[in-house]
């Protein structure tokens, strides 16, 4: 669609008209504006002729912060691109939106998964800004790395190291032949006494003497084998439905509220946190009813698995926490980015100071180390990529509760670097000069309105001579660093909201890194939309009919209009609940479960858990 056109759209006897200049008007009420982009395969069937049809879909979606400080987010682009899956091809159709909204000027940073493809897509595209527009966009400065993929990439090599997922041969050959006798550090050596946790204080770290030979211990007895007794076991659950009512009679039995088991998949890895989770909250029902099941008793976990099955659960909730936390994308999310990452190496750390203690390592858990190994690298690899983008600084020295805190404490990575707060002050004060303190400097006196000046009756007292009425050098940047900050403040832009006037160019400059989201959730967000269209009862569906209804949705909430009643008439119910065996409380929240796995999770420290797990070992 280019601009001006209008669309036309017939349901029923409803005819919709719309025009893409709506969107394009909510884009040029912001100085900067921020893409989110992902590319993927779509996959339609048809089912009458048995054909699969592959195609490149690509979508976009822009984010900015708007004149009330309010955080927006639009479907620019969801379009099938026929051509290939490469960088240049794909900056030629972002390069295309970008001009089809005049919006050239106004791009600051995407946000982009973690694919090769999309470090050489952001360098096409800078040239193609330069060469057609003069605008000198650097790839690197702004380019963001999707903090959710990172993650993923994390724990899914964590999970495959312990075989609880399966690995690829590309995978399989990379991993090291031995694991090392000590793991890598942390990314600041000064903090690491204060990452321990307290189990380990004040105890001297173990030389590792050998490995426990393999007829001392039992090959039931690891990640792998408890994690497919799960699978099992939940598969069980969720069907017959006659097997699951059986089941919550248990659950009612124990007191325990009547839910059915997770299944996790390779796609999303907190599925397996999920099913883990949910495994252990009904631990006290599954034990009893498995045992009352002939054609389950083989796959009963002894005491030993669900101890194992509880440190998984503590070590991977706090990834799937930052997970959920960063994927919002009505709030901003860009200033989580290093404490989260401070927090998943302390993690990593409670575990890690276990295995330096260890006199004896099983021969299974090699694997943990390895996995350990593995996990600790990928993570520190994204981390230290994070220093290119300026984004991810200002969005912590502009945030009120923040500042200048987190690069000044002893205990976080960057204590590496003597004066590294000075460092990133002076670079984010030169970047406010160049860029929003472009207006001639005023003095405090001309920015409070309310101070009115005394007018003398003395003829001789020039008020532009008086020592009382100068004017110092006033920069607005320094000033707000010089304001105490407020600890309290949860939400940036309604502290901002409120508080833009006092510090109105900081204030244009935190609504453009506001806008910047840590992650790319909310264009796959996107994505998940087109699956519920484009299904199998809708299997004749064109791209560009997908196209269109994607943009009209994204258009009707944007508007505060829902859809017709007439779609919902046309548009069939997909599947029976009766006839589904998926469990909705996945994707939903679980208030009961989460205020259960907060109380479970502060019982016990994960080191602690750690130690008295793999004590038990030497």
């Amino acid at each position: 669609m280019n601009p001006g056109s209008v669309w036309h759209w017939t349901v029923g006897q409803v005819q919709i008209v719309w025009s893409s200049w709506v969107c394009a008007f909510y884009l040029l009420v912001t100085r900067y504006l921020t893409l989110s982009l992902l590319s993927e395969v779509f996959r339609v069937e048809h089912q009458a002729a048995s054909i699969v049809r592959h195609g490149l879909i690509v979508a976009i979606t822009s984010h900015y912060v708007d004149d009330n400080f309010i955080l927006q987010e639009d479907l620019l682009d969801f379009s099938e691109v026929d051509m290939s899956h490469s960088g240049i091809n794909l900056a030629e159709h972002i390069h295309g939106v970008l001009i089809r909204y005049g919006i050239c000027q106004k791009l600051f940073c995407i946000t982009t998964d973690n694919a090769s493809n999309n470090d050489t897509t952001c360098e096409e595209l800078s040239d193609r800004l330069y060469d057609s527009h003069q605008i000198d966009w650097d790839p690197k400065e702004h380019h963001i790395a999707c903090l959710a993929h990172v993650i993923n990439l994390a724990v899914q090599s964590f999970l495959k190291n312990i075989k609880v997922t399966q690995m690829t041969e590309m995978e399989r050959f990379a991993l090291p032949s031995a694991a090392p006798a000590q793991l890598p550090r942390t990314p600041s050596e000064s903090s690491k006494q204060g990452r321990r946790s307290s189990a380990t204080k004040g105890k001297a770290p173990l030389k590792v003497k050998g490995t426990v030979s393999p007829g001392a211990e039992s090959s039931t007895n690891d990640f792998g084998s408890t994690i497919k007794k799960l699978r099992k076991i939940s598969a069980a659950i969720n069907f017959p439905r006659s097997r699951t009512r059986d089941f919550w009679m248990f659950c009612k039995a124990k007191n325990l509220k009547e839910m059915k088991a997770v299944h996790d998949n390779d796609t999303r890895w907190n599925g397996t946190c999920c099913m883990i989770e949910r495994a252990v909250y009904l631990q006290e029902a599954i034990k009893p009813w498995v045992q009352s099941r002939p054609e389950l008793k083989e796959f009963a976990l002894s005491n030993r698995e669900w101890e194992l099955a509880e440190f998984l659960l503590r070590f991977l909730e706090p990834f799937r926490h930052a997970t959920n936390s960063i994927q919002a994308t009505g709030r901003p999310t860009l200033h989580q980015t290093f404490v989260m990452y401070e927090k998943l190496f302390n993690n990593l750390e409670n575990v890690k100071a276990i295995f330096e203690m260890m006199e004896t390592v099983p021969e299974w858990f090699e694997e943990v180390r390895n996995a350990i190994n593995s996990m600790w690298a990928k993570l520190k690899d994204y981390y230290t990529k994070t220093k290119h983008p300026s984004a991810y600084v200002d969005a912590n020295i502009l945030h009120p509760a923040k500042k200048l805190s987190l690069f000044k404490k002893k205990d976080s990575s960057f204590a590496d670097i003597p004066g590294q707060a000075g460092i990133y002050e002076a670079q984010a004060r030169e970047r406010f000069e160049t860029i929003y303190n472009t207006r001639p400097d005023t003095s405090v006196d001309e920015l409070n309105t309310r101070k009115r000046k005394r007018v003398s009756d003395d003829p001789d007292n020039d008020p532009e001579t008086s020592s009382d009425d100068d004017a110092f050098e006033y920069n607005e940047f320094d000033h707000f660093l010089r304001t105490k900050r407020d600890k309290t403040v949860k939400d940036g832009l309604a502290w901002w909201r409120s508080s833009h006037g006092m510090f109105p160019k900081t204030g244009l400059w935190y609504r453009d890194v506001a806008a910047v989201p840590a992650s790319s959730a909310g264009v796959e967000r996107e994505f998940s939309i087109s699956g519920n269209i484009a299904t199998k009862k809708r299997n004749r569906l064109t791209a560009k009919t997908i196209s269109d209804t994607m943009i009209y949705k994204r258009w009707c909430a944007r508007q505060g209009n829902p859809i017709p009643d007439i779609m919902e008439v046309v548009m069939p119910k997909e599947y029976d609940e009766d006839d589904s065996d998926s469990e909705s409380e996945f994707d939903e929240r679980n208030y009961e479960l989460e205020a259960w796995l907060a109380v479970w999770m502060e019982k016990e420290d994960l080191g602690i858990a750690a130690e008295q797990l793999f004590s038990e070992e030497q």
